[in-house]
């Protein structure tokens, strides 16, 4: 009777074992120490039940410190959490149990992210094609899983820099000049449907540009009737304006326009500022609509693009202005 209720006790604290063991490689550390905790009040004496106690207890502290890392990388504390994962690197290193592996992969992720992070760092430093193609073939050497993913991250930067350079050239009228500033993006991203809208949307700003110039030449009364601050005021309606903040501090800004008048406009300007939380002013810019001719009653759209604002920034239009045909 005495040996069959031992032999009892040792298959209930076996298999609360086996289930603490099962719970501990899912992650459920909290579930898999109250197993063992029950494990150990049948059979206080099983060494490996305390052994595996102590090494739940281990990854449990290391999960947790993982979480940290975590937080840390939202805040972009990169130096701290590059600390942090050295440590947990380093004791990790030792550790060839199965329990450790998902932690270990947990870490992996964490440096790769911190990787990413780094070199977004880095470029949102670049404000020029040249310097980020630089660095876009040093990342090319790379033989890493997040190596796709910077790469992306810098060719994303590429097209958003040629983008803006270009549209500062159309303000200036620079059609040549703007063409070529997008050809260079295309050179790093062929088929990015941004820069072939804009190369398309250059040429017509262009065409179109030339013949408003060869209208205004031969009616005089044009720049008086585009004077008239009445008529430009209500000439066009700007709507569902959007703003989106990427988890790398880009702003895009975008929206719709109307030509309310009752002649064609073209040349339309939207004037726009951006506001922190508290309300202050940050800065001021502007953007194009597209189409760069409108008939009356016809719709267009605009978007504008501003880096490296990871706080709340708050988008406001200032106005609009415009050239009446």
């Amino acid at each position: 009777m005495l040996h069959d209720r031992e032999s009892q006790i040792n298959e209930q604290a076996s298999a609360l074992h086996n289930e603490a063991g099962e719970l501990a490689l899912a992650g459920s550390y909290d579930e898999a120490l109250a197993k063992l905790d029950q494990a150990s009040a049948l059979r206080p004496e099983f060494a490996a039940i305390t052994t595996d106690r102590t090494l739940v207890e281990t990854a449990q502290r290391i999960r947790e410190k993982l979480d940290n890392v975590s937080v840390q990388l939202k805040k972009n504390e990169l130096d701290a959490a590059e600390k942090s994962l050295g440590v947990l690197e380093a004791s990790l290193v030792k550790r060839t149990e199965p329990l450790f592996e998902q932690e270990k992969e947990t870490v992996s992720d964490n440096r790769d992210r911190l990787s990413v992070l780094r070199v977004k760092q880095e470029v949102d430093g670049l404000d020029n094609v040249d310097a980020l193609a630089y660095k876009l073939r040093e990342v090319e050497k790379l033989d890493t899983e997040e190596a796709d993913e910077v790469n992306k991250l810098i060719v994303s930067r590429i097209v958003a820099i040629s983008m803006k350079d270009a549209e500062d050239l159309l303000k200036d009228k620079s059609f040549g000049a703007a063409v070529e500033e997008v050809k260079q993006g295309l050179r790093y991203a062929e088929k990015d449907e941004s820069l072939l809208a804009l190369q398309d949307r250059i040429e017509s700003e262009q065409a179109a540009f030339e013949a408003a110039e060869q209208a205004r030449i031969e009616r005089a009364a044009q720049q008086a009737e585009a004077d008239d601050l009445n008529n430009r005021t209500a000439a066009v309606s700007v709507g569902n304006m959007e703003v989106t903040v990427s988890e790398y501090g880009d702003i895009t800004t975008t929206g719709t326009v109307t030509n309310t008048a009752t002649r064609p406009i073209y040349g339309v300007e939207i004037s726009y500022s951006a506001y922190d939380a508290d309300g202050s002013y940050l800065f001021s810019s502007s953007t194009f609509t597209s189409p760069y001719y409108m008939a009356p009653g016809e719709s267009g759209t605009f978007t504008a693009y501003d880096y490296g604002w990871y706080d709340y920034v708050e988008i406001r239009m200032d106005n609009a202005t415009w050239y009446l045909e």
